[in-house]
């Protein structure tokens, strides 16, 4: 202790240096003068006031950088620090649609900013749908990459378009999980053209404008419903569509609007078609005629008096045994197998395979549940499942996807997998999921005596589908049992 030269206080002073008898603060302040500082600090300690904050160790670090080439070998990896950014309530609209940002001249070290906000955001929104969905360190490595240079110039508004991200394909970029990312914030403006509209380009190409616009008149009600009439499904249009196509090109022809068609050319034209063709021509012509009519686009309906006439029901044959070996022996992976085993055993139907969940199925207790229906597991059952598990374990092991069967494009999400998906496994042979689904009925119905209350209870199926399997079984039987009587009258 002593009474410092420069302010006159009793303090510990300096007796080491040439500011011997100086208090601390004295002294920093005369080295500061003196200029006897020569660090890159400079500046800064000499913007320091007397009542500067202090702080304790470590509280005033910035945000943890981003380093572009990972840190070094045996060092740990720093956290970023968590952000939160939020788009603001009320956006600017834009007067006119400002042109695509081209992300393909992106150059990492010109133009990655690592410590932008967008950056850090994004990428811890990256890392916990990571963890939620089961993402692989690759996937999850490229989608980072892929948000870097997306948000290194993003100036903090707007949203990107669905079209600006798709080029980062070429960089070999996740793009459908950057996508997800950004739709997960809320920005991105999903642009891409429904696939059911280019459809209806091509199907409705070569048509009369005036009869085009008429049909988009039906096809939009069949889409989007009315207050009375409820949406169909997209594949209800598919369906529609191919068989009035045909009429619709022959009308281009002569008439402009289809208010120009008359009862006489509704005849004309279905009058050569028979069977199954003839009945969903005539059902979709009604739909269409009627829909132009609750429209008062036309000033008559003239199909309204035209009958589809009732159903045909359809042969039911079983499958032969040679059928069944060759779809058997195409079986060779676990996928294909539990496909076979669900269509040939438990006779489910596309659909059902596809929305199938990993609940559904308790091993433990050999039960399998499909549509609130429980049902039980046979040993072969049993055994394809547990070796599609084991694949599933070893090829996906993160995967968070509820569904039983999953994909590579799937495993990183919780949708199922397509229709097409499922039944590409059987593409080119005479055993189809239908036709296999339809031989385990028969075969049930044979076995049982033909008894439609059976079927209703194995198969969980309506009354109306299990009599007309037991009217099919019931033919075979009185076939077969004729032809063994005419052999041993030979």
């Amino acid at each position: 202790m002593g009474q410092c030269t420069g302010c006159g206080r009793t303090v510990p002073i300096f007796k080491g240096d040439r500011y011997r008898g100086y208090c601390r603060l004295c002294r920093h302040q005369a080295r500061l003068e003196a200029g006897d500082y020569h660090t890159p600090l400079m500046p800064y300690l000499q913007a320091l006031s007397g009542h500067h904050q202090l702080f304790l160790a470590n509280m005033d670090r910035a945000l943890s950088v981003m380093r572009p080439h990972g840190n070094r070998r045996g060092q740990p990896r720093s956290k970023p620090a968590a952000v939160r950014l939020t788009l603001p309530e009320d956006e600017q609209l834009e007067l006119f649609e400002p042109p695509a940002r081209d992300f393909t001249r992106f150059r990492t070290k010109e133009h990655a900013e690592y410590t932008a906000p967008w950056v850090l955001y994004t990428t811890q929104i990256a890392a916990r749908l990571s963890e939620a969905r089961g993402w692989s360190a690759e996937v999850t490595q490229r989608t980072r990459r892929g948000l870097v240079i997306l948000m290194s110039s993003y100036p903090g508004f707007g949203r990107l378009r669905r079209s600006e991200v798709m080029p980062l394909h070429a960089r070999q970029l996740p793009v459908e999980r950057v996508c997800d990312v950004l739709e997960e914030i809320g920005l991105l403006i999903d642009d891409r053209a429904a696939a059911l509209d280019l459809w209806l380009d091509r199907a409705l190409s070569g048509l009369a404008s005036g009869i085009r616009s008429d049909v988009l008149i039906w096809i939009n009600e069949l889409r989007h419903g009315t207050p009375r009439r409820r949406p169909r499904q997209e594949r209800t249009i598919h369906a529609a569509v191919p068989y009035v196509r045909p009429l619709l090109e022959h009308w281009s022809q002569s008439y402009d609007h289809l208010r120009e068609v008359t009862k006489d050319d509704l005849h004309e034209s279905i009058k050569p078609l028979t069977g199954t063709p003839r009945r969903h021509t005539i059902l979709a012509l009604r739909s269409l005629f009627g829909c132009l009519k609750r429209r008062k686009v036309i000033f008559r309906n003239p199909a309204a008096r035209l009958r589809p006439g009732g159903t045909l029901d359809r042969a039911r044959v079983p499958l032969d045994q040679a059928e069944l070996d060759l779809a058997i022996k195409r079986a060779g992976t676990p996928t294909h197998r539990i496909i076979l085993v669900l269509a040939a055993i438990h006779a489910l139907r596309r659909k059902a395979i596809c929305l199938l969940t990993l609940e559904d199925v308790d091993l433990a207790n050999r039960r399998m549940t499909v549509n609130d229906h429980t049902r039980p597991l046979d040993h072969v059952t049993a055994r394809a499942i547990q070796e599609y598990l084991d694949y599933r374990r070893q090829r996906w092991p993160n995967t968070a996807n509820p569904h039983l069967l999953i994909t590579q494009q799937t495993a990183h999400e919780t949708q199922p997998v397509s229709l097409f998906w499922v039944g590409k496994h059987f593409r080119g042979l005479p055993a189809t999921l239908e036709r296999l689904r339809v031989d385990r009925h028969l075969d049930e119905a044979l076995a049982n005596g033909a008894d439609p209350l059976h079927l209703a209870i194995v198969f969980g199926m309506s009354d109306t589908t299990a009599v007309r399997y037991a009217t099919a079984a019931r033919r075979i039987m009185e076939e077969s049992a004729s032809r063994l009587g005419g052999e041993l009258e030979a």
